[in-house]
């Protein structure tokens, strides 16, 4: 596999990221005057798994995704690796969470809407960086064949992809714990380019993680219920029962965040801004790999 390669491409994916305007909010769409030029991400972490790992063949088992999954080589025949990275929130979208115990704080709405919009131009970057190296690439999440099944299950899982990859482990809220955090966003690419397979430097799905509970004790859906089988903790039928009032009030034009820091704004701001992140913010993994308790 080729370092020098991947080097080049971490170097130029982490200058591309230094300079994107997208990682501020834009004056025009904060909710706050104050917010205008908020730092959404910290700078981000990578890793690369190798396209013909067994793990991800094992993804097709119904215990873990099941067999709607598609494989790497099942999007992108030629495929021989997959990028994978981690965006983590900035510690001003991460502290603002941590207050309210159930409405999403105008910042981390900020990190959901504007942040989910970087991390799209960010993927697209790596993809077009890779096609003009004279590699393909696919990002499997704007693909035609993408779906997504209910109540949240798809035929790609960009967490598990980088897992795989080495990036980080899951937790109790089933969020991806990383060398940064828990708080942030995933992006996964798709190439036939010949990167260098990082070393996984864990061997448990669940090796972060020190089974504190705290994301329990932080959701505001009862959604989380700590127990010895990690695989079980979290419903994600009852996070979406939460959220789906959430969604349908922000869909009105609706105002989602707490009462205290509702104001003047319009309507069409607040559009799709909806969300919790309750068990990300305010934890001992929000923003790094926790101490492991001792037994």
């Amino acid at each position: 596999m080729n370092r020098e390669l991947t080097k080049a491409l971490w170097s130029d994916a982490l200058e591309f990221f230094r300079q994107a305007g997208e990682n501020r909010v834009e004056p025009s769409y904060a909710l706050r005057e104050d917010l205008a030029g908020l730092r959404i991400y910290e700078e981000p972490i990578f890793a690369v798994a190798g396209a013909g790992d067994v793990m991800f063949e094992g993804l097709k088992q119904e215990h873990a995704i099941g067999p709607h999954y598609l494989t790497p080589k099942e999007w992108l025949p030629s495929a021989l690796t997959v990028v994978a990275y981690f965006l983590p929130f900035s510690e001003t979208v991460r502290r603002s969470n941590r207050i309210h115990p159930s409405h999403p704080s105008t910042e981390w709405q900020h990190g959901r809407i504007e942040g989910e919009l970087m991390n799209t131009v960010f993927r697209r970057y790596i993809a077009a960086w890779l096609r003009e190296q004279g590699f393909e690439s696919l990002i499997p999440g704007e693909d035609p064949r993408y779906q997504v099944r209910e109540p949240v299950s798809s035929n790609w899982s960009e967490r598990h992809a980088a897992y795989i990859a080495g990036l980080g482990t899951f937790g109790m809220s089933k969020g991806l714990i990383t060398e940064k955090g828990i708080a942030g966003r995933v992006g996964t690419v798709i190439t036939s380019a010949p990167l260098a397979v990082t070393e996984r430097p864990y061997h448990d799905l669940y090796e972060y993680c020190n089974r504190c509970g705290a994301c329990a004790r932080r959701c505001p859906a009862g959604a989380i219920t700590p127990g010895p089988n990690l695989h079980s903790c979290k419903s994600n039928p009852a996070c979406g029962d939460f959220l789906q009032p959430l969604k349908d009030w922000s869909a009105a034009g609706g105002d989602t965040r707490p009462p205290e820091e509702q104001d003047e704004y319009r309507p069409e701001k607040m559009r799709i801004r909806f969300g919790c992140g309750k068990c990300q913010a305010g934890v001992p993994c929000e923003s790094r790999i926790p101490r492991q308790r001792s037994e």
